[in-house]
């Protein structure tokens, strides 16, 4: 007969409460996914390799409102994001700046 230890248990859970996000959430990234294309066009016009290693890119509001949808959908599912404090930084953005626009 198994046993589940109650650590089993509670991932089983995180991964439950992370899908059912997922689900919910699946619409407003299928419309993102849509909008990629035209975002790679402008990525790859603004990024670039200096001395063969480093990478230079600028930005434009759309791209930044873009990745922005992108990290807020993405956080929503992260296993204990309730352990992200309000000082913590993500991308050189405040997380509550991320969390709760």
């Amino acid at each position: 007969m198994a046993s589940f230890s109650d650590e089993e248990i509670g991932r089983a859970g995180l991964r439950w409460a992370s899908d059912l996000v997922w689900r919910k959430d699946r619409p407003a990234e299928r419309k993102l996914e849509r909008r990629y294309p035209k975002n790679r066009g402008a990525l790859e016009k603004r990024v670039a390799l200096l001395d063969g290693w480093k990478m230079n890119y600028s930005s434009t509001p759309e791209i930044n409102e873009y990745f922005l949808e992108c990290a807020k959908l993405y956080l929503r599912r992260i296993f204990s994001q309730d352990l992200i404090g309000p000082e913590d930084r993500i991308g050189g953005r405040p997380f509550p700046d991320i969390s709760m626009s």
